[in-house]
């Protein structure tokens, strides 16, 4: 089982920690603060529409795609380990995404690699 889910379902409490690529199921509203802990080599984490708060701290320090289109607030810090992002999906302002990596050093690191792997991709084409 690659989810550890409540009862009925719609609480995320755990992903085993050897997924690669995780897209929670679409029944998950609210997601454990805990729930990826130890996912060292994930890469693409896919976070279901119906969740709008996003607090379980991300330590997947592979991690270089992200989706949680419908997350309206974010826990602070949650992002910190997380140092290859080069694609995230939100429509969080910027002001948030600082807060959820840490500080605007760290947010600025994400925006040149994100620069850095679209300028790979455009120059491949």
């Amino acid at each position: 089982m690659d989810y550890r889910l409540s009862k009925n379902g719609r609480r995320l409490i755990g992903v085993k920690s050897s997924l690669i690529y995780a897209k929670i199921p679409d029944s998950v509203t609210e997601i454990d603060g805990w729930a990826f802990l130890g996912c060292n080599i994930m890469d693409t984490l896919i976070i279901p529409k119906n969740v709008e708060y996003l607090q379980s701290y991300i330590s997947c320090p592979k991690l270089s795609h992200l989706s949680i289109p419908n997350v309206s607030k974010i826990g602070r810090y949650i992002l910190i380990d997380c140092k290859n992002l080069i694609e995230i999906e939100t429509k969080l302002s910027k002001q948030e995404l600082i807060s959820a990596f840490g500080s605007e050093e760290n947010y600025n690191k994400y925006i040149q690699r994100n620069r850095e792997y679209k300028m790979r991709k455009f120059n491949i084409l």
